[in-house]
């Protein structure tokens, strides 16, 4: 045995790193050698009562659970055996309760696996305890004891997992120095957080195919630099995935929960939430259960120094399981969408920065309440389809297409509760101009997360034909494909007037006019007008054009090499050890 890390306690010591490790629950494991100087109290198994008050001496000191029903569980060792208890509100039983003489240096496991204690002596397994009734069971991170007793005695080789170790694992770990960055350690032998294993983790947060073009080539940059990258897929079927490099490690959501059986976790973590009178409604659903129960699980075993992602406010237990690290990572989002011009809320709670597309995004957030620390870099997504599109030898003409064919006219919407009155009142106003013009073809593109009423009753009216309506068809596709591209505040606007499309923004009345890109209409003659003049007029479809570039300028910063800049960014924060 190499005494690695050894450690005195002579009663009144405390390492403290932090009262639970939260997120270290049900299963997980202790591991150390230990040489215990005193005696302690033996006690009768129970799952309830408080025999752990007195008599103890606590290696492990009990933490409280945050809530009745949660707990946090201890370990005292003396002379005369092993004792495992847990710890909430008027409640510290000993759960399992081995007497034992130790007089030396004697090898201790205790694992935990789905609330049920077990108990291994020099690698070898002695005693199953008895289940807990708490439904969260945190491991506890307070090592020689507390109030209600100390440590005495020496310890070293202190590790900790996130995981039950089995008997074989345990056995073969027990007499060696373990490897840096092994699967699950938590904890190593010199009582601190093991080093980070990941340098950058990438997390959706908020998942659509068309995002991927945000994460996936920022990651394809980072390799590049020798950083190691994990990235968290929601869609294994993505035609997408094809982009990433195969130096980055893919992580495949539905395989992760079922590998670590998270539909368990988070029943028993959602019956919490329900019984927390102070959470609001929307924290009290099962999908913040899931988010937080495979995030914790992931974050343990990748334990990233930065994480970058889209946003969280549709997944806030993946920013809950965030927060409960020991050690936090670097929180980095990029922007996903158009800043909504009339809200004072944003969308980057939980981010320690957030890459900007261009200044005018900049100036809207910085107006919002609590605005998180930004910088304007780019945009990757558009710089990644202008390639894609360019790549193929389609390089889009900013000349009039003429030809006595029907005009083609793409209208594209976009999706927020927030703005669904407006959505209907520009949805109206499109519709009752186009209906006016002869020789057109129409297509509607639906956001992927509409809701299935959108346009409804314009197809009982007869106005719309059910094929002119599209939801999940290749927004890129459809944007090549059409002459002149409408819609109102989707970022798909932005990314038709970068590959060269004349577009027209529908706003509604009550927008300000100081808040506006791009040309735009409000009213359907407005709209008849403009259609017209870009399908006969070539001179006021050019100045249409160069002033849409003007536009485009001051949206983006530079769009091409955005990828680049923000890997560059995340690399020198890392060097200068985030």
């Amino acid at each position: 045995m190499d005494q690695i890390g050894l450690k005195t306690f002579n009663g009144g010591e405390q390492i403290i790193i932090k009262p639970l490790l939260t997120d270290l629950y049900n299963s997980f494991t202790y591991e150390f050698w230990v040489k215990p100087y005193a005696e302690h109290k033996i006690d009768e198994e129970s799952l309830t009562g408080g025999s752990g008050l007195i008599g103890k001496n606590y290696i492990v000191a009990p933490g409280h659970g945050q809530l009745d029903n949660q707990a946090g569980i201890g370990i005292s060792i003396g002379r005369n055996g092993v004792s495992i208890y847990e710890h909430t509100a008027f409640h510290l039983p000993a759960t399992l309760v081995h007497p034992v003489l130790i007089d030396g240096w004697t090898h201790i496991g205790v694992v935990y696996d789905e609330k049920t204690p077990y108990l291994f002596i020099n690698g070898n397994f002695i005693k199953k305890g008895l289940t807990s009734t708490m439904n969260i069971l945190y491991a506890s991170g307070i090592f020689g004891g507390f109030a209600y007793g100390y440590f005495k005695g020496e310890i070293c080789n202190l590790r900790v997992w996130s995981y039950a170790r089995t008997e074989t694992e345990i056995k073969a770990g027990m007499n060696g120095k373990i490897v840096e960055n092994e699967y699950g350690l938590y904890i190593n032998e010199y009582f601190e957080i093991m080093d980070n294993t990941s340098d950058v983790l990438f997390m959706f947060g908020h998942y659509r195919q068309d995002l991927e073009y945000l994460l996936f080539p920022v990651a394809n940059s980072l390799v590049k630099k020798g950083l190691s990258v994990s990235m968290l897929i929601e869609n294994k079927y993505s035609p997408n995935l094809s982009m990433l490099s195969s130096e980055v490690n893919i992580i495949y959501l539905d395989q992760f929960k079922d590998k670590f059986n998270i539909s368990q976790r988070a029943n028993e973590y959602y019956q919490v939430l329900l019984k927390n009178t102070e959470l609001h409604p929307f924290y009290k659903t099962y999908s913040v259960a899931i988010d937080r129960s495979y995030s914790t699980i992931l974050l343990n075993i990748i334990r990233p120094k930065c994480i970058y992602g889209i946003h969280f406010v549709t997944a806030p237990g993946c920013i809950n399981a965030i927060k409960s690290l020991y050690i936090q990572p670097k929180v980095v989002l990029i922007q996903h969408g158009v800043l909504m011009y009339n809200s004072i809320a944003h969308d980057y709670n939980g981010a320690d920065l957030v890459f900007l597309w261009g200044d005018w995004d900049k100036r809207l957030l910085n107006q919002m309440d609590n605005a998180p620390p930004n910088i304007v870099i780019g945009n990757p997504k558009i710089e990644q389809i202008r390639k894609d599109v360019f790549g193929k030898n389609k390089i889009l003409s900013k000349k009039k297409e003429t030809g006595n064919t029907k005009l083609k006219i793409l209208y594209i919407f976009a999706y927020s509760p927030k703005m669904d009155q407006v959505r209907k009142e520009n949805e109206r106003m499109f519709i009752e101009g186009i209906s006016q013009i002869r020789n057109i073809e129409v297509i509607f593109k639906l956001h992927p997360g509409s809701p299935p009423d959108y346009l409804q009753e314009y197809l009982l009216k007869g106005i719309i034909r059910p094929e002119q309506i599209l939801k999940f068809d290749n927004i890129i596709d459809l944007i090549e494909q059409a002459n002149i591209v409408v819609g109102d505040y989707s970022t798909a606007i932005y990314e038709a007037a970068a590959l060269n499309k004349p577009v027209i923004k529908i706003c509604h009345s009550i927008i300000e006019e100081k808040l506006l890109k791009f040309h735009y209409v409000k009213t359907p003659q407005e709209l008849i007008i403009v259609i017209k003049k870009l399908q006969d007029d070539p001179q006021y479809f050019n100045e249409y054009m160069e002033k849409q570039d003007e536009y485009l300028n001051d949206l983006f910063y530079k769009i091409d090499g955005s990828s680049d800049r923000i890997a560059d960014y995340i690399h020198n924060q890392l060097i200068k050890n985030i």
